[in-house]
């Protein structure tokens, strides 16, 4: 695991979430996030590993370091010359003056609130944000990410083109019951998971993905000998083998479904 001392000068100051807010760096291109909660790190490397064993392509991948002497993540900026990322947060603001999570609750059901989004952000970019809806809700019910908001979720500006393009999947260190203060590791994992509550549109994880159309597939052979073998075996591991058996069948076989494709 690689070592980097980072001065304070790199320090980013970033919009805190229910989980509070990581101490970030960005020096040389690279973004750089020390654990706060427990061992969110080690989640954000474990799901990028996962997507890369996936029909997902657009996704950031990170890799466990040490920053200043704390255990953290490291990854590559996402963003090319002349673009910037802007929240649906800030893109709703933009065109209301009002929060999105204000406007998407007062909504009746699930697939309302969905669609609400999904307009909005095609109105004011001309992008259509299902995949990216459908790819980022699927991967936060396998995972447990229940700390998705609008803050997290946005686009791509390309202010030299004014044009959009959609924003890779970041963003995932709240899963696998990564806040050991939240999810005690004296309760069994059924026990915690119980207690999960998501968002940004619904409590229920599983729902929120189903309306925003799953799609996802893994490839479960691969990730388990291209990538479990190098990590050790720690609650994330463990969380995460569980859930992979738990939704088999929300998320079918990559290669299995190939070969009902096929014939």
């Amino acid at each position: 695991m690689q070592n980097y001392t980072l001065p304070d000068s790199c320090t980013y100051k970033s919009q805190g979430s229910s989980e509070g807010t990581q101490t970030k760096f960005f020096m040389d291109g690279k973004w750089f996030k020390q654990d706060l909660n427990g061992y969110e790190g080690e989640v954000e490397c474990l799901v990028s590993c996962l997507l890369d064993c996936s029909n997902i392509d657009n996704y950031v991948q990170y890799e466990e370091c040490m920053i200043n002497g704390k255990r953290g993540c490291v990854s590559d900026n996402f963003l090319k010359e002349n673009e910037m990322f802007i929240t649906f947060e800030r893109l709703h603001q933009m065109y209301t003056g009002r929060h999105m999570i204000d406007e998407v609750m007062v909504l009746g059901d699930t697939e309302e609130r969905i669609n609400y989004v999904k307009d909005f952000v095609f109105k004011h970019t001309g992008l259509d944000i299902s995949n990216y809806l459908s790819n980022v809700f699927a991967v936060d019910a396998l995972v447990l990410n229940y700390d998705r908001h609008f803050n997290n979720l946005g686009v791509i500006y390309d202010s030299e083109k004014d044009s959009y393009r959609e924003a890779p999947i970041f963003d995932n260190g709240a899963g696998l019951l990564s806040n050991i203060s939240r999810f005690p590791a004296f309760q069994s994992i059924e026990e915690n998971t119980s207690h999960i509550a998501g968002q940004p549109i619904c409590a229920n994880l599983d729902l929120q993905a189903y309306y925003a159309g799953i799609k996802l597939k893994i490839d479960y052979d691969a990730f388990e000998t291209k990538y479990l073998p190098y990590f050790e075996n720690s609650r994330a591991v463990e969380v995460l083998k569980y859930q992979l058996e738990q939704q088999k069948s929300l998320f079918p076989d990559f290669k299995k479904f190939e070969l009902e494709e096929e014939r």
